[in-house]
């Protein structure tokens, strides 16, 4: 009961602020701010610097992902290589070779991370690069609106 209470009490007050803000009253006494806000990522998207940008990197993700699927059908290949030389080997000579092939997974598959976190570097790098070009005329956008921010609305 008492959480129905402070719940219904909140909205009241949610109401009451909101009619004062839009009272004409209200508004006179405070400074309006014009605040524009804009999608970066449709920035992004639908320019034709933003569909350049991304293609390239697209295309970047697709080599990697190819390269991935290789690196992982030779690795299948060689690990079973290796499993069906288990019955000729000694245990010694079997664990050597199996520990190597573990140690040269965990380095391709770091490698294969490293390349990742590039890449989506590039992306970002590329991102910001193409909003720093955008930004003379998102501010002669804002000058026209008599803004006096410009808020990306994924913040």
């Amino acid at each position: 009961m008492n959480l129905r209470f402070r719940h219904a009490s909140k909205l009241i007050l949610c109401a009451v602020w909101s009619l004062l803000l839009w009272s004409p009253a209200w508004a006179q006494t405070v400074p309006q701010a014009q605040i524009l806000v804009i999608d970066t990522q449709q920035v992004i998207n639908f320019s034709s610097l933003g569909q350049q940008v991304s293609a390239q990197v697209a295309s970047a993700e697709a080599a990697l992902r190819s390269e991935n699927e290789r690196i992982s059908e030779a690795l299948a290949e060689e690990e079973q290589a290796i499993t069906e030389q288990r019955d000729t080997l000694s245990p010694e000579s079997f664990t050597a070779l199996a520990d190597a092939f573990d140690k040269k997974t965990q380095r391709l598959r770091s490698e294969q991370s490293e390349k990742l976190i590039a890449l989506s570097k590039q992306r970002e790098e590329m991102a910001n690069d193409l909003l720093q070009t955008a930004m003379p005329i998102l501010q002669d956008i804002m000058r026209e609106a008599g803004a006096q921010a410009l808020i990306d609305i994924k913040y």
